[in-house]
């Protein structure tokens, strides 16, 4: 269990007062724990074989939509689920004005997804994609490298797969 480091095992799922032998995303159920653990909200249960990357730094890509702009080295509140941290912006490696997607969408022809290079990085293994040549695009000082979907690749990314069985 996360953040304590506690190790238990699950001993019973229950969906309503029915005991279930999983569960999945999506689904409200109470688990009762072999051992007597504080958890809290805001407790992870974590497969003990298979525990997520625990860092106090790491790299994420924001929508910022507050009306002043993010200023690294600045403090701000993270909120994971139900905890709070204060967390600091240490630096902005790229920035997409929330109106660039539609501002590409003047250097599409019909029937094209265009797509700039910060969404290409992010999407790349999972679709086809011909690069076009460089857009000017208002709101940005160097052209852009910008990108023509094709198509899927039948690459699917872990975070939408089917949902693992728990317990």
């Amino acid at each position: 269990m996360l953040p304590s480091g506690v190790q238990t095992r699950i001993k019973a799922i229950l969906a309503g007062f029915d005991e279930v032998p999983h569960a999945q995303s999506g689904d409200s159920v109470t688990v009762t724990l072999a051992d007597e653990v504080d958890a809290s909200r805001g407790d992870v249960l974590v497969a003990s074989d298979n525990p997520p990357e625990v860092a106090d730094q790491f790299e994420a890509k924001l929508l910022w939509m507050a009306e002043h702009a993010m200023a690294p080295g600045r403090q701000y509140l993270l909120k994971l689920a139900c905890m709070e941290a204060t967390a600091t912006i240490t630096e902005i490696k790229h920035r997409e004005d929330v109106n660039t997607g539609a501002r590409l969408c003047s250097h599409a022809k019909a029937g094209q997804i265009v797509i700039s290079e910060f969404t290409y990085e992010a999407v790349r293994d999972f679709f086809e994609v011909e690069e076009l040549p460089a857009a000017q695009v208002k709101g940005k000082e160097k052209a852009l490298r910008i990108y023509n979907v094709l198509g899927e690749t039948g690459k699917r990314p872990d975070r939408i797969s089917e949902p693992a069985p728990v317990g």
